[in-house]
């Protein structure tokens, strides 16, 4: 079964031409997705001369299979890397995932762009009592 995107089929991903000649530019950015992209803005809207390469079309690897979905929370859980790290690392990985989610919100706004971004409540929960535990643990 080969997995879609609505991503990418709402979006009408448009595609650009080669670069087939050399460019003098300040920064080069690799990478049309998500990271690439904002990476490029913020550096051009610094004044940088930035050009920026995708080998296949924008947004079309991890970021066109992307839920949209923006959390705090890290795959790994909070509760088991904690003992890798001291509280405070811990407490900036945190902070820095709340203002990336602060800087998308506040981007959406001031360009206007109409993405349906909204903060909405998030919950885990689990149907087996034995994980009850590992919830209350990454919580504290």
């Amino acid at each position: 079964m080969k997995k879609k995107s609505l991503w990418k089929e709402a979006a009408g991903m448009k595609s650009f031409p080669k670069l087939n000649e050399n460019k003098d530019t300040e920064i080069l950015v690799i990478g049309g997705g998500i990271t690439g992209l904002t990476t490029a803005l913020m550096l051009t809207e610094a004044g940088k001369k930035v050009i920026l390469l995708e080998a296949l079309r924008i947004g079309d690897g991890t970021t066109g299979f992307s839920s949209g979905h923006l959390t705090t929370d890290i795959d790994e859980e909070y509760q088991n890397v904690v003992s890798d790290f001291d509280e405070d690392t811990i407490r900036l990985v945190a902070d820095s995932r709340k203002a990336g989610i602060n800087f998308i919100e506040e981007t959406c706004n001031s360009k206007n762009i109409s993405c349906d971004f909204q903060r909405i409540p998030g919950y885990w929960f689990t149907e087996i009592v034995e994980d009850t535990s590992r919830l209350k643990d990454e919580y504290e």
